[in-house]
């Protein structure tokens, strides 16, 4: 039996606590003690670590930079934006030139029912230490590499700013001009095809861990594998949720709904 770890942006940008950081969600910094500690006391049940990483230039359509209202102000981290509201010229892009590709892409993502556009804080920007993975994981990384005699497998997203990456394997919706997400997204879907059980966890359970979970089970199944979620170990004392929108949508209710429909069709949901 071959074991996969796929751990979902573990990134102090994500972190609550002592690390603060700018899209901290809560719990995150625990979760991610736990993930090392089960890490470091169990290096041979692994047979493959791979590792999501966020990396946003601060321009980003997720930014607030990317969007301004008809006083030029930017909207203000978790507000909501809808290709109607684009449309009545409620917001626009601070860029002129982007403004026809960021409607057809706020089109796109509301077709696909996902979830709706949200301006988030600026957050994992590339160069700064909100990229780095909280200490006590990098360290149990490295231990397990040494241990193991192989190196981890990471999976960077986010650079390409002109579309969402919340997961690991595919843009939220994808770029028409560059397809590098999807590429490399399929390499990797392609290598934990080899694997009978693939264990996850990481920040945050209702949009990164959700959409790369949902894109690994697509990917599996395009692959020929039959009942995916079978294979999954599904830590949830090592991931949160985001938390819900005042007035907006109820991300911890997401989450779990999310896990629910994971259990019910033959994933192992743990502790």
């Amino acid at each position: 039996m071959a074991n996969a770890f796929l751990i979902i942006d573990g990134q102090l940008s994500f972190m609550d606590g002592q690390a603060s950081g700018s899209l901290a969600v809560p719990g995150a910094w625990a979760d991610m003690e736990r993930l090392a500690d089960l890490i470091h006391e169990s290096p041979l049940a692994f047979d493959a670590l791979f590792l999501t990483m966020d990396q946003h230039n601060l321009h980003d359509i997720g930014h607030p930079t990317w969007f301004k209202d008809a006083t030029g102000a930017h909207p203000g981290p978790f507000t909501l934006i809808t290709a109607a509201e684009v449309e009545q010229g409620a917001w626009t892009t601070s860029d002129p030139a982007m403004l026809d590709h960021t409607l057809r892409y706020l089109k796109a993502l509301e077709a696909k029912g996902r979830y709706i556009h949200t301006i988030w804080p600026a957050h994992c920007i590339i160069g700064t230490p909100g990229t780095l993975l909280h200490p006590a994981l990098v360290e149990a990384v490295h231990g397990w590499e040494v241990e193991r005699h192989r190196a981890a497998t990471w999976i960077f997203k986010g650079t390409d700013s002109m579309v969402e990456h919340y997961s690991g394997f595919a843009s939220e919706v994808p770029n028409p001009l560059d397809g590098t997400h999807e590429t490399l997204g399929a390499r990797h879907l392609d290598s934990l095809t080899a694997f009978d059980t693939i264990h996850v966890a990481g920040e945050a359970s209702s949009h990164c861990v959700k959409a790369t979970v949902e894109d690994l089970i697509t990917g599996l199944k395009e692959r020929g594998v039959t009942e995916p979620e079978n294979r999954l170990v599904l830590h949830t004392d090592m991931m949160s949720p985001v938390s819900a929108i005042p007035n907006g949508p109820d991300f911890p209710a997401i989450a779990q709904a999310f896990l629910n429909d994971l259990a019910a069709k033959g994933a192992t949901l743990t502790p």
